[in-house]
């Protein structure tokens, strides 16, 4: 069965260093982030990744798809999700005693408003009164945090056992 090739379509993978997060509340920000890391270490991971052209190839393949089959997370958000692994495992070793905080709205950070302070506008598929997708965006993103932890929990980077998923 013929497929589109995610790992051909050009993703762009940055950091941006020093985060300044916006929290969703102050109660959640205080539970979680504020607690867990020191918040003046915090740096954010995200992939954008050509959302509006992988539609495009995939309805070339799928012509008798509708638009919610075709932008159906489970074809491609794992990819992107790898895509920043491997990405935070290439650089582990320049950040000891990080840790990968791959669930940045479960912390209580608002990742779309946070993004917004860096001029990176998050879009969403659009849907008719009948919850029918009607438009995709041109990029999709997805975003880990990476920050020391108050506990002093992480790994050191030294010798050639070094672990990407924490």
């Amino acid at each position: 069965m013929e497929k589109v090739e995610i790992d051909e379509l050009e993703k762009e993978i940055n950091i941006i260093h020093n985060v300044d997060l916006i929290m969703h509340d102050t109660e959640t920000d205080n539970q979680l982030c504020t607690q867990e890391y020191d918040l003046s270490s915090i740096h954010l991971l995200y992939v954008k990744f050509p959302f509006l052209d992988y539609i495009s190839k995939k309805g070339e393949i799928h012509s008798d798809w509708n638009l919610r089959q075709l932008a159906n997370q489970r074809h491609w958000q794992g990819h992107l999700r790898s895509s920043l692994d491997m990405y935070w495992g290439s650089i582990r070793k320049d950040y000891p005693y990080y840790r990968k905080i791959s669930n940045p709205e479960g912390q209580g950070v608002n990742v779309e408003d946070t993004l917004k302070q860096y001029d990176i506008q998050m879009d969403w598929c659009k849907k008719d009164e009948q919850e029918n997708i009607v438009e995709v965006p041109e990029y999709m993103y997805y975003v880990y945090l990476i920050g020391k932890s108050n506990n002093g929990v992480g790994i050191s980077n030294e010798g050639e056992d070094i672990r990407s998923d924490i």
